[in-house]
């Protein structure tokens, strides 16, 4: 996670300067909040006893509603959903860059953010039913791969080798 954020990061450096600077503090102002409410979650987590893994979360709801919703907080914040304020960090990182005209790196970078299968966990998808479902596919599913598919196009598309 922390590369990918670092990579939303890079996107403002190739993007306007003068709007690199306070959308760049902005993003790390945010991401750090955010990690440490996402931080302060597993702890209250594991005061519980609970070890905070895909399998234990599915059902957190039931369990501990308040911080089931907290966590999907913290993570739908750094998802870049709206209005949260990753959503306003992400949206001044991608803004210095479109405005510098990389559209492609802007929309490569909006695609990445958007892997919300801890939340699904979380309400209610039970880790049997994921097995099941990757074991019927033959393995993990496309989505698990992404980051790394992700950092290449957006490599291809900082540096203009779209062949890469």
């Amino acid at each position: 996670s922390a590369v990918a954020h670092a990579g939303y990061i890079l996107t403002a450096v190739f993007g306007r300067a003068d709007q690199a600077v306070p959308g760049i503090a902005y993003y790390v102002s945010t991401y750090a909040v955010t990690s440490v409410g996402l931080f302060a979650v597993v702890a209250a987590l594991q005061a519980q006893d609970l070890v905070p893994t895909l399998e234990n979360l599915a059902g957190l709801r039931r369990r501990s509603p308040f911080l089931a919703w907290a966590l999907t907080f913290f993570l739908l914040s750094l998802a870049g959903i709206p209005p949260l304020a990753g959503f306003f960090a992400k949206y001044f990182v991608f803004l210095a860059a479109v405005h510098e005209g990389l559209y492609g790196l802007a929309v490569i970078g909006v695609a990445m953010g958007l892997n919300l299968r801890v939340i699904a966990r979380t309400f209610g998808c039970s880790h049997e039913t994921v097995r099941q479902r990757d074991d019927h596919r033959g393995g993990a599913r496309a989505a698990d791969r992404r980051p790394t598919a992700g950092a290449r196009g957006t490599y291809a598309v900082a540096h203009g080798r779209p062949g890469l």
